[in-house]
């Protein structure tokens, strides 16, 4: 059998399987942080649990920001609540999502 894929959460730090998170990538597009739910899109990826609280946590401690390698974008994500609020939606959206599927 082969070894899970392991990845970290960039709000708590803990390692566990990838299939336990949620892949979050920058959109250039776009300008926003958004939920992969494919899994598959290029770019880097950022993987956080699907609680309320990790999420808050990677933003508070500029986990996405980080990881996602957007240091000239840190100040636009910072000074927009909405746009990290809709994040926090839409992780949370996505793991109910992924739940009633199985």
């Amino acid at each position: 059998m082969a070894h899970p894929i392991m990845r970290q959460c960039v709000g708590c730090k803990e390692v566990t399987d990838r299939r336990n998170l949620v892949r979050c990538v920058y959109v250039a597009e776009t300008e926003t942080v958004e939920v992969d739910s494919s899994q598959t899109a290029p770019g880097r990826g950022a993987w956080v649990h699907a609680k309320s609280k990790c999420v808050q946590r990677a933003i508070r401690n500029r986990g996405f920001v980080r990881t996602l390698k957007l240091t000239e974008l840190g100040k636009t994500f910072d000074n927009s609540a909405d746009a990290w609020q809709k994040l926090v939606t839409d992780v949370l959206q996505c793991t109910r999502c992924t739940l009633q599927q199985s």
